[in-house]
């Protein structure tokens, strides 16, 4: 850092800035010290999580099955909703197109 100044004179003020950057310098190793800290440990939690999952997610497919819990349906086709209806786009246009057909 001298030799950015170069032949600057030296400022009075000098060492209590100094001290004041090494307190900040010293305040963000800290933090980031602890914000490693949590990380670590959010990771462990992660893990642990990512385990359970794993370990629930092993295991037959009888243990996933789900056809007895809709009743007589089973879960089956007769299950699944019944088709969106049209875009009222598409009904424009198909009464656009009847109407020009009765026409002619």
């Amino acid at each position: 850092m001298l030799a950015l100044l170069g032949e600057a004179a030296p400022d009075a003020a000098a060492p209590d800035v100094a001290a004041e950057l090494a307190q900040r310098l010293a305040m963000l190793d800290a933090g980031a010290r602890q914000l490693r800290a949590e990380c670590r440990e959010n990771a462990k939690t992660l893990d642990a999580a990512e385990a359970e999952l794993i370990k629930q997610m092993e295991g037959s497919d009888s243990q996933w099955d789900v056809s007895g819990l809709f009743g007589a349906a089973g879960g089956g086709a007769s299950a699944l909703p019944a088709a969106a209806p049209p875009l009222p786009e598409d009904q424009e246009d198909y009464y656009l197109a009847v109407s020009l057909m009765v026409a002619d």
